[in-house]
C-alpha cells in the first residue's frame, strides 16, 4: 500500500509499473509538479536577485528609484489616509482581513490591533512593552500649511512617562520634509525624537536610562 505525494490518499497498483502509483488521480499529480514548479521557479528567481542586489551600483540604482517612488505616492495615498478618518478605518479594515487569513505570509504590519508602517516601529513598540513603558501610537495630529496646501503630521509614538514624541525612520526616508515636520513638534508641542537605523541601539539604550531616570525621580518626589 502506498500514499499519494500530494493528498496522503491510498493509491492503487499499477500492474504496467508493477509498483503503487504515485498518485490517487491526475489532479493531485497536476497539483504536485505545477507547486514543484512554482517553487523551484521561486528559488531561482531569488538567487537572482540576490546576486543582482549583491552588486553595489544595482543596489543604489534600486534604492533611488525606490526612494523616488514613495515620495511620489506619500503625495497623494499618505495624504488622504491621513486626513480622512473613513479611507483610514477602511484600510485598517481591509489590512485587519488580510493579515488574518494569511498572517504567515502577510506584508501588513499589525501590533496590539495598531497597523504599523514598518516592522521597525513594531520592534520599537515590543522594545517598550519588554520594559513595562507605556506607549500610545500615533495620538496627535499636527496640521500646518506648505506651498499652498494645508498638510497633517502624526508622530509615530508618544512616551508619557518622558513627555517625548518618537519617530522612526529608514535612512532613505529621512528628507527635508521630515526635518520640517519634526521642528513642527518641538515648536508647538513638546520634543519629538527621530530615531534611525544608524543610531537604533544607541536610542533604545538613551530611552531605557532616560525612562530609568524619570520613574526614579517620580518614586522619590512621592515619598
Amino acid at each position: 500500500m502506498s500514499e499519494c505525494k500530494q493528498c496522503g490518499k491510498p493509491t492503487t497498483y499499477s500492474k504496467k509499473k508493477k509498483a503503487y502509483n504515485d498518485f490517487c488521480g491526475h489532479s493531485c499529480r497536476a497539483t504536485y509538479f505545477n507547486l514543484l514548479q512554482y517553487e523551484m521557479r521561486k528559488d531561482k528567481l531569488t538567487q537572482g536577485i540576490k546576486k543582482k542586489w549583491a552588486d553595489p551600483k544595482y543596489h543604489a540604482q534600486m534604492s533611488e528609484k525606490a526612494k523616488i517612488d514613495i515620495l511620489h505616492a506619500q503625495k497623494g495615498w499618505r495624504k488622504k489616509y491621513d486626513e480622512d478618518p473613513k479611507f483610514r478605518q477602511d484600510v485598517f479594515d481591509r489590512c485587519i482581513e488580510a493579515y488574518e487569513k494569511n498572517k504567515e505570509f502577510s506584508n501588513v504590519y499589525i501590533y496590539k490591533n495598531n497597523i504599523m508602517k514598518s516592522s521597525y516601529e513594531v520592534n520599537f513598540a515590543k522594545f517598550l512593552d519588554k520594559h513595562d513603558i507605556i506607549w500610545e501610537y500615533e495620538p496627535k495630529k499636527f496640521f500646518y500649511h506648505k506651498n499652498g496646501q494645508n498638510r497633517c503630521y502624526i508622530p509615530d509614538f508618544f512616551v508619557p512617562a518622558l513627555n517625548t514624541f518618537f519617530e522612526i525612520k529608514a535612512e532613505w526616508w529621512i528628507n527635508e520634509e521630515t526635518e520640517e515636520r519634526l521642528h513642527l513638534v518641538e515648536r508647538r508641542d513638546r520634543p519629538i525624537v527621530l530615531i534611525k537605523e544608524d543610531n537604533w541601539d544607541i536610542s533604545l539604550d538613551k530611552i531605557l536610562c532616560d525612562y530609568k531616570l524619570a520613574t526614579c525621580s517620580e518614586h522619590n518626589v512621592n515619598h
